[in-house]
């Protein structure tokens, strides 16, 4: 899967699982979600970023370990959805 295919993909893959999970939210409101996908893209260097909106009580330039579990249960599944991204090299960022 070339990059920009795999940006699409997860694009959609992650919406779709971040809002069936209700962003992990504690009570099952959106108003409440810990993390919620907000895009990927194709950096300079061929990464494919996820980037995810957390909660303004964390600081997106260090995420809690609860953040980050939460990104990398969600990159997991999205590897599992399409096991050819395991090849690629994916970071995540955190905007609040």
């Amino acid at each position: 899967m070339d990059i920009d295919q795999s940006v699409q993909e997860a694009a959609i893959f992650l919406d779709a699982y971040t809002h069936e999970l209700q962003g992990f939210s504690p009570t099952g409101d959106l108003a409440d979600a810990r993390l919620e996908f907000e895009d990927a893209y194709k950096d300079e260097g061929g990464v494919l970023v996820l980037v995810f909106a957390i909660r303004p009580n964390e600081n997106p330039d260090e995420p809690s370990a609860e953040v980050l579990a939460l990104a990398q249960q969600s990159c997991d599944a999205l590897i599992e959805a399409f096991p050819a991204l395991a090849s690629v090299t994916i970071e995540y960022e955190f905007l609040c």
